[in-house]
């Protein structure tokens, strides 16, 4: 059986597919956002998932908290933008693939994850033009020590029992597994043409993700109070770092593709970093 790599389909739009330039570009955005903070044991973070150029600056604050740091592996929970599907979909290859090279993927942990009932599956189908967890890896592979392996798990239908599910599901695992995990949420937040409407939902979101409580969290967006296109992933997230000792989440900026990219485009999208830690 041949290896299998998911190829790195967005490379070249939503970020540079050239191996120094997007060193370079990444380098640009991790010191623009800022010295790294603090020694607080880091079980998470959020962060966006738009082209560099309009998410890389937000996303850069989360990823510069991870510097030197190392991991065993890393849970990247994104929403599906382009297939629907029952339940999560995980990848069960040898690799993801960017320009600065192949990202393994755990196939023990995906392995026993699939075997544990019926809420995850093996849908290659549904992470082959996905965005979502392939922008977060040329990030990741920058920041992190060498050595970790990726988890990718993306979900369509996001209702709240079944991000519960997920969440617990992946902290238990991780925490009986004893190893060193960082789970990543991937989502934006506001869509829409009001851009004062924008900044008002993603402070709303902000000031729901700061309580830290996924429940609650998942019914403000229900509810309308704020969007994220990865509300599901956020609170899967919040849940099973919890259960690896998260006891807060601290968000690190908020702004919106105006402001990153200095236009005043009709269409405005919002986006956040956050870590979840001790």
């Amino acid at each position: 059986m041949g290896t299998r790599i998911r190829r790195a389909v967005h490379a070249g739009t939503f970020y540079g597919e050239d191996p120094a330039t997007l060193r370079e570009e990444i380098g640009l955005l991790l010191e623009a956002a800022g010295g790294i903070a603090g020694g607080e044991v880091i079980q998470g973070i959020i962060a966006p998932h738009a082209g560099y150029i309009f998410s890389g600056p937000p996303a850069a604050h989360a990823y510069q908290r991870l510097r030197g740091r190392r991991f065993a592996r890393v849970v990247v929970i994104g929403p599906s933008h382009y297939e629907w599907f029952d339940g999560v979909a995980t990848w069960l290859g040898d690799a993801f693939e960017t320009p600065l090279g192949h990202v393994p993927v755990d196939a023990s942990l995906v392995e026993r994850l699939i075997g544990k009932g019926d809420l995850i599956h093996d849908e290659p189908r549904a992470h082959e033009p996905e965005h979502s967890i392939e922008v977060e890896l040329p990030f990741l592979q920058e920041v992190l020590e060498p050595g970790w392996m990726l988890v990718p798990l993306l979900a369509a239908r996001q209702s709240p029992g079944l991000m519960r599910s997920l969440g617990e599901r992946v902290g238990e695992m991780l925490r009986a597994d004893g190893q060193p995990s960082l789970v990543v949420a991937s989502s934006d937040l506001y869509h829409g043409e009001d851009i004062q409407e924008c900044l008002a939902s993603d402070r709303r979101c902000a000031e729901a993700l700061g309580r830290f409580d996924p429940d609650a969290f998942l019914r403000g967006a229900a509810q309308g109070e704020y969007q994220a296109c990865g509300a599901g992933p956020i609170a899967a997230t919040m849940w099973a770092t919890q259960r690896l000792g998260a006891t807060a989440c601290e968000v690190l900026t908020v702004t919106n593709s105006n402001e990153t990219c200095l236009t005043a485009s009709r269409r405005v999208v919002g986006y956040l970093a956050a870590t979840l830690h001790t």
